[in-house]
This record gives structure tokens, C-alpha cells and sequence, in this order.
């Protein structure tokens, strides 16, 4: 069995590091945790929370359309991780997340990995970004200094390989792709973790209008009217839509 750990990555379509867990043929786990280690400093009222758990929730229903489910814990990863371990044993064979650039991810994942022990995989995949790490540099292998250049040679790189939809949705809708969870906890409530459940301004769903997109450059500097930017910062923050899928809205028009 794989656990997909989701973290910024709150979708089943277009999802790089969840695509390759299905690839396995293993049946899947997908795992979400609300991380003790990040809400602990966050105020109740922190409207980012309601989102995460809004999607998350809408999350585990389309895995139950398909006869999974979405494990969903919260508490401290280290400790969530050592209890799956336990319970699971040796038919826990890998754990599948896509990449987290924070600085506290790039602690807390080789942490993990050293919990699950040589005799598990622990992959991440690049996910959030088009281009990441050292895949964009100046001609002497530095990073570019000036944004012009960098901008150039990302356009220059960009291909429709790199935009290419992950498969992620159609092999979850595949016979025994997903694991056959016996007993599936509730998701945690809002109250549960001490928030409030305040919620952002209401946001559109989905990518913005066309009409939008085309006159970006001329409203960007105007975010207080209705349509003067996109409004989708949350939504790839938080990965309910896939970066690939709004590169590619912008590329086609």
C-alpha cells in the first residue's frame, strides 16, 4: 500500500505526485494532516484554516465517488507518521507527497523520511511550480539576478511537455486504485482544532473569466475592483487548482 500525502495540493485532477502513486499498482492511501506544528501559532479567526478545511472535505467526497476515501488526521506529522507506521507494518510500502518548498517542510520531510526506515520510499514530486530549484539558471550555473533574463529563458524553456496535465483523476477512477479504508474517521471540525471558522471573502471557483486574463496587465495594479486581478492566489496557494491549469488558460488566450 502508498499513502499520497496531499498537502498543497488539495485536488484529485492534474496532480503530479498523486498520479505516480496510482502508477504503482499498489492501492492508495491519501492522507491529509492538519499540522499541529502550523495552526498552533495561527489566531481562531485565521479564515485560511476554514478554506483548507472546506477543501479538504469537498476533497474526501470525491475520493468516496470513487470508492476511496481521504484519511484525514490532525495532530503532528512525526507522530502521525510513527502511528501509520505501526498500524500498517510492512504493507506500508512507500509515501508519495508532491514537493513543499518552506522552510519548515525542507526540515520536517527528511524527519519523516528517516522514521519510515530504509524499507520504505518516501517520493516528492514537483508539483506547485512550473520550473523549480536549479532548472532555470544564468549560462555560469548561478541563479539569474536580473528578472528580465530569468523571465526570458523560463519562456524560453516553457513547452507543452511542461504544461502537460497530470492523469492523476482518471487512474483514481480505475478499479482498485484506491484502498478500501475499513472504518474512516470523521474529519476534524474547525472547533476541534480551536478556529473559529471565519471565511475569506467569497471567491469565484474555478479560473477566472476570459475576460479577465486578457486585460490582466492593465487592472493588475487595481486589486479593489471586482475584476482587477484573477483572484486565484489562494487557490494555487493552497492547490485547489493545479498552476498547469491556469499557465495553460493564460498560454491559450
Amino acid at each position: 500500500m502508498v499513502l499520497f500525502w496531499h498537502r498543497r495540493d488539495l485536488r484529485l485532477h492534474d496532480n503530479t505526485g498523486l498520479a505516480a502513486a496510482l502508477r504503482t499498482d499498489e492501492p492508495v492511501l491519501p492522507l491529509f494532516i492538519f499540522d499541529q506544528e502550523i495552526l498552533e501559532h495561527l489566531p481562531a479567526d485565521d479564515a485560511r484554516v476554514t478554506y483548507i478545511h472546506d477543501a479538504v472535505t469537498a476533497l474526501r467526497a470525491a475520493y468516496e465517488a470513487l470508492g476511496g476515501t481521504l484519511l484525514v488526521r490532525y495532530g503532528r506529522p512525526l507522530t502521525i507518521f510513527r502511528e501509520l507506521a505501526d498500524q500498517f507494518g510492512d504493507a506500508l510500502t512507500a509515501v508519495y507527497t508532491n514537493e513543499d518548498y518552506e522552510p519548515y517542510a525542507r526540515e520536517r520531510d527528511p524527519a519523516i523520511m528517516a522514521l519510515l526506515g530504509p524499507r520504505r520510499t518516501f517520493q516528492a514530486f514537483k508539483d506547485q511550480v512550473i520550473f523549480a530549484k536549479d532548472e532555470v539558471l544564468a549560462g555560469s550555473g548561478r541563479v539569474h539576478h536580473i528578472f528580465g533574463q530569468y523571465r526570458d529563458l523560463w519562456l524560453a524553456k516553457l513547452t507543452p511537455d511542461a504544461l502537460a496535465e497530470a492523469p492523476s483523476a482518471a487512474l483514481a477512477a480505475e478499479s482498485g486504485a484506491l484502498h478500501a479504508y475499513p472504518t474512516v474517521p470523521p474529519v476534524p471540525t474547525l472547533a476541534e482544532m480551536g478556529f473559529t471558522g471565519r471565511r475569506l471573502t467569497p471567491l469565484p471557483a474555478g479560473l477566472p473569466g476570459e475576460e479577465i486574463v486578457r486585460g490582466y496587465h492593465l487592472t493588475r495594479d487595481r486589486p479593489a475592483e471586482t475584476n482587477g486581478t484573477t483572484r486565484v492566489s489562494v487557490h494555487l496557494r493552497f492547490g485547489t487548482l493545479s498552476v498547469r491549469q491556469v499557465m495553460c488558460q493564460a498560454n491559450d488566450l
